[in-house]
């Protein structure tokens, strides 16, 4: 995994000052087990979840104990920020549908599923926005 191998390397030139070595210890094994990979975009009909770097799936880790490691105040600013990806990941989902129907749009049966989905769109901008102004009274 990419990520691992950047991880070891910025480890090791850590631990080399104190001559302590990442020889025996499995990167790639303390990542699956703390955290996941996700995608909040666009992902390939066949990817690997490990190494596929399309730019439009917007590939992030996230971990998946979090409450392991913040303080309530920064789980709370954690769990804020995951729901506001959360909501833009729905909105480029759309808009990637939309864009597609739009392309592949042949019949007037084809402009009311455009029609049904920027709808659908619209929706999930206003949710968004809502809830962006909800954070922003706080």
């Amino acid at each position: 995994m990419k990520l691992a191998t950047h991880l070891r390397k910025v480890l090791n030139q850590l631990l080399s000052k104190h001559e302590i070595s990442l020889d025996s210890l499995d990167i790639n094994d303390l990542l699956l087990l703390n955290s996941v990979r996700k995608s909040f975009g666009v992902t390939p009909k066949h990817f690997d979840l490990y190494s596929d770097e399309t730019e439009e799936a917007l590939w992030r880790w996230e971990l998946t104990s979090s409450t392991l490691y913040f303080e309530s105040k920064a789980l709370k600013k954690l769990n804020e920020d995951r729901a506001e990806i959360g909501l833009a990941s729905a909105q480029i989902k759309l808009l990637h549908k939309l864009n597609n129907r739009i392309e592949n749009a042949k019949s007037a049966k084809d402009i009311t599923a455009v029609s049904t989905t920027h709808s659908k769109y619209l929706k999930a901008v206003q949710k968004a926005n809502e809830a962006e102004a909800k954070i922003r009274e706080k």
